[in-house]
């Protein structure tokens, strides 16, 4: 049986409600399975009030260069989540 990695629903756990409606399981599922494992490295972090951003380095092991993005977050019931930017 081949290892997924990471499953839809737990990830789902830490998007919020508005970068959900834009994924399915379907589209997470293929793109988990192009690009591979990914380390996330976070480079920094401005919250202001309930929204954040960060600025990140996605290592893809199907990749051959890094993805230098920028993250944004809000709190939801008053848990961060990445949210669409």
């Amino acid at each position: 049986m081949k290892k997924r990695g990471t499953a839809p629903t737990t990830i789902a756990k830490v998007l919020c409600k508005e970068f959900l409606k834009g994924i399915s399981k379907d589209d997470f599922e293929k793109t988990r399975d192009e690009d591979g494992r990914v380390d996330i490295n976070v480079e920094s972090i401005k919250v202001n009030d309930e929204t954040a951003t960060a600025k990140v380095v996605n290592e893809f092991a199907n990749r051959d260069e890094p993805d230098n993005v920028e993250w944004a977050f809000v709190r939801e019931d008053g848990v961060w989540k990445r949210c669409v930017n």
